[in-house]
């Protein structure tokens, strides 16, 4: 695959507008990062472990998921502000519910899923097969080899604002979920409002360890 270009469906441009309150807002999260798994740097042994401990305990602990997301608040957030999981739920007579955890909310209710499986190759799998202690450094790998690549070079900023995993024709499968800034773009001012262009692609890891652009 080579890169996407700007009118590409891969990279698809989005303006962002940040209010004057929005710091606020920021420094009342922050104090509470230490009551919750929530609102540190997603891309962080510390947060890669809290979503362990989150996946490991009720109600998600023992369960078979279809596919698990960690995710921070949107793109050019950085910090980990929720966990989704699809699974398999015997008290909802063995149906795929929908559930979230996040920073916000807490623990949402199980939801039976309505969406119809549009690849039929994937396969149901558990926590246990998850090999955490890598989870981080293959995420960073993602941004090495996103910002690697020569058409990449007119980007910076690179984020990972979600991972999400999956079991497909018996192997496990991440994708990664990156957005970037562009060279020489920055932040405009509108009144009183920010403006940041963001441009986002997805990446995915396949079997022996080779990244590529979804």
């Amino acid at each position: 695959h080579s890169f996407p270009t700007r009118r590409s469906s891969d990279l698809r441009m989005k303006k962002v507008t940040f209010l004057a309150g929005l710091i606020i807002a920021l420094v009342l999260t922050a104090c509470g990062k230490k009551n919750t798994p929530f609102g540190e740097e997603l891309l962080s042994e510390v947060s890669i472990n809290n979503a362990k401990q989150i996946l490991t305990n009720p109600p998600f602990a023992d369960k078979q998921f279809r596919w698990i997301e960690i995710r921070t608040n949107g793109a050019l957030n950085s910090d980990f502000h929720e966990l989704e999981a699809k699974y398999e739920d015997p008290a909802a007579g063995g149906k795929l519910v929908v559930q979230k955890h996040d920073s916000s909310s807490g623990l949402g209710d199980p939801n039976v899923s309505t969406i119809p499986e549009i690849n039929k190759n994937f396969e149901l799998f558990k926590v246990s097969e998850l090999d955490f202690t890598k989870v981080l450094s293959q995420a960073k790998g993602a941004i090495e080899f996103l910002s690697s690549l020569q058409d990449a070079k007119e980007y910076e900023n690179f984020n990972v604002n979600k991972i999400s995993i999956e079991k497909l024709d018996g192997k496990i499968v991440t994708t990664y979920g990156i957005d970037m800034t562009k060279k020489g773009e920055g932040t405009q001012r509108q009144g009183r409002k920010r403006v940041t262009n963001y441009y986002t692609l997805t990446i995915k890891l396949v079997d022996g360890g080779k990244y590529e652009i979804d």
